[in-house]
């Protein structure tokens, strides 16, 4: 009797696991049928011209990236840097046609791009309202290399990262990034993330980005390998002698290994990470773009956080210290010295780049702020009517 009770217990709970896991799909493939109506495909085109005393070639360059439809308006979001100074803009619309598309601006905090489109019939814009929280699982619906209507699952997985985006010679840190699990291949630049009720939670963010520590590393690398090539051609020179060849050659291999260390990276997990731009900053750059275009709040310092060692010495909990003020900058003219310490604008703590950064994102050109910093050992106010860039 105990027997058959437990092989009836045992087939109920096989049933409800089959049933569960059959919820479960059927609750995805509706989602992403959803989502796939919200989901474009951004293509810029972009022109550069070479001017040469014989000669001038014009070249043009197309990229493909991903996008999401907004709102009813015909607003698309997208990745920034991707279509700022595009001779022409084209989305992809659901069904496969194509639509000319407005820069309507950029917002550089952010790098999220807004566009308008006309005639976005097929097109439905996504949920608002999803909420960021750790472990809550996400659906991403995205556009790699042209291929519409790509979906993939994961969760967050982290919030509050900051990372840092090197486009050519220009550096930029980003601040309050939400870090996804997911495949490499899922993360393609404006694709669509959203939370299990279709409401948008962020923008998978551009490749490029990576966490500071890898930047360091990397550009520590870059730097030991142009010395230790300066040191090998200074021995190239000092080594003329034919007995040496056979020890020149050893020292140009002990040198490329050195340079190139592949054993550092075996010891570095292989894992699945993106990045995304959270919703409540998709909101705050589109508000930004829509009321004043592209430009942004500006002090015209150079910055940088207090180490530990410097805050022990000051004796604060806190601060970012001012490395350099541009001349003719707001700081400048309102009396922000090099050495100062900025500690708080507004009465919000400026500790570090992102709390320095969420103050000023929440801040509009031509607004005026008082900023507390500590000079020669004392506090001290400053009215300062904030620049636009």
């Amino acid at each position: 009797m105990r027997v058959a009770v437990w092989f009836l217990l045992l087939g109920v709970a096989v049933f409800a696991q089959q049933k569960t896991a059959s919820n479960e799909d059927d609750l995805r493939e509706a989602l992403a049928r959803r989502l796939m109506k919200s989901s474009v495909v951004v293509y810029a085109t972009h022109t550069k011209v070479q001017r040469s005393p014989k000669s001038v070639v014009v070249t043009k360059s197309l990229v493909t990236l991903s996008g999401f439809l907004l709102d009813k308006q015909g607003h698309v979001v997208t990745v920034g840097h991707a279509v700022k100074g595009a001779v022409s803009v084209e989305v992809e619309k659901p069904d496969g046609s194509r639509v000319k598309a407005k820069v309507v601006g950029v917002d550089s905090w952010t790098n999220v791009g807004l566009l308008k489109i006309e005639g976005f019939v097929g097109c439905e814009p996504v949920g608002k309202g999803g909420k960021v929280v750790v472990g809550r699982r996400v659906v991403v619906v995205l556009s790699p290399l042209g291929l519409r209507n790509t979906v993939g699952f994961g969760h967050i997985s982290g919030k509050r990262r900051t990372l840092v985006s090197r486009l050519g010679k220009a550096q930029r840190v980003y601040s309050g990034m939400l870090q996804l699990s997911l495949s490499p291949a899922l993360a393609d630049a404006g694709g669509l993330v959203a939370d299990y009720e279709g409401r948008l939670v962020g923008m998978v963010a551009s490749a490029c980005l990576r966490p500071p520590m890898v930047e360091q590393m990397e550009r520590l690398l870059s730097v030991l390998a142009r010395r230790i090539d300066s040191f090998t051609h200074l021995a190239e020179k000092l080594l003329k002698d034919k007995g040496v060849e056979k020890r020149l050659k050893e020292l140009r291999e002990a040198a490329r290994r050195l340079a190139f260390p592949e054993r550092f990276f075996e010891g570095l997990p292989t894992v699945s990470v993106a990045f995304a731009v959270p919703v409540e900053q998709i909101e705050a750059a589109v508000k930004r773009i829509t009321s004043s275009g592209s430009k942004k709040p500006w002090l015209g310092i150079g910055v940088r956080v207090l180490s530990e060692t410097e805050k022990r010495q000051l004796r604060l909990r806190g601060g970012v210290k001012v490395l350099s003020v541009l001349p003719n900058s707001p700081a400048a003219k309102f009396g922000l010295k090099k050495h100062d310490v900025l500690l708080s604008i507004d009465g919000k703590e400026t500790h570090n780049m992102e709390q320095l950064r969420r103050v000023l994102m929440s801040r509009r050109p031509g607004q005026t702020v008082t900023l507390t910093v500590f000079r020669q050992g004392k506090k001290v106010e400053l009215k300062l009517t904030l620049g636009s860039r």
